[in-house]
């Protein structure tokens, strides 16, 4: 770019989400002296050469792009073209109540915070209101995903995505992308079944009656006979008893661990298969 003098000029912007292509043509024109309403037309790279733009387009959309060389043009009529550029996305906004709010493709101002739609949904917070995301504020611009509560100012409000994003196509000067590779109509899709988990078993009481069956007898054999050897028989029977009722509890843990090891052993393969 060349000022009033034919001075080349090599410039680093920063543009505004929503900055149109009028406002920075005006500042560029203030910036190096030319007088006038103009607008800009960008003269390369070739591919995105373009006739002068319309002043109401957002920079973003239609502008040059980083490293383009541009021009500033005369305007004979400064007045912006009509032009309806609020396309409503699939983002909405409920606060408390059910009371929601449709948001538009492009920028939002939302109590003091400005919130991007496009393919993405941003929360920028650069001004003196400081945005939240999940109660964490926001310095610069956060990514946002539908069930995020957003706060800024007096606004509380939980992101809702009601569709899939898709922002209109953007006016000026384009580049063309390579076409995306073919899908595979017939994907080769393999099942993988989870592991039932074991059933719960109940652990066997103690055999407490079992056992004080021949724990009695042996008691009254030996006031019956005084015998030792006749009591000794009749307390072995409460001893293996006792040794059962032991080893069947034992073994009904040991059975559960087993179970619940081999469920664990095949939950992992089918997580790897995954």
């Amino acid at each position: 770019m060349r000022d009033a003098d034919a001075a080349p000029l090599d410039l680093v912007v920063e543009v505004g989400a929503d900055s149109s292509v009028g406002s920075l043509a005006d500042h560029l024109a203030l910036a190096t002296g030319h007088d006038g309403t103009t607008t800009i037309a960008v003269l390369w790279p070739p591919e995105h050469a373009s006739a002068p733009l319309e002043r109401h387009l957002v920079v973003r959309d239609a502008g040059p792009r980083s490293g383009s060389s541009i021009r500033l043009v005369d305007v004979d009529d400064p007045a912006p073209a009509a032009c309806d550029r609020a396309v409503p996305s699939p983002v909405e906004l409920v606060r408390a109540g059910g009371h929601a709010r449709r948001l538009n493709y492009g920028a939002n101002e939302v109590d003091g915070v400005r919130i991007d739609v496009g393919t993405s949904i941003e929360l920028c917070s650069t001004g003196a209101t400081t945005g939240t995301r999940n109660g964490e504020r926001v310095r610069g611009s956060v990514r946002l995903t539908a069930g995020d509560l957003v706060g800024a100012g007096d606004l509380l409000a939980v992101v809702r995505v009601d569709a899939e994003l898709d922002p209109p196509p953007s006016s000026g000067a384009t580049s063309a992308h390579a076409a995306a590779p073919p899908a595979d109509d017939d994907p080769a899709v393999r099942p993988v079944e989870l592991p039932d988990p074991p059933a719960s078993v109940r652990t066997p009481g103690f055999p407490v009656l079992s056992a004080m069956v021949p724990l009695l007898m042996g008691v009254g054999l030996w006031f019956a006979t005084r015998s030792i050897a006749a009591a000794a028989f009749v307390f072995f029977s409460f001893v293996f008893v006792v040794a059962s009722g032991i080893e069947t509890r034992r073994e009904s843990r040991a059975e559960q661990q087993f179970r619940e090891d081999e469920f664990h052993d095949d939950l992992a393969e089918a997580l790897d298969e995954l």
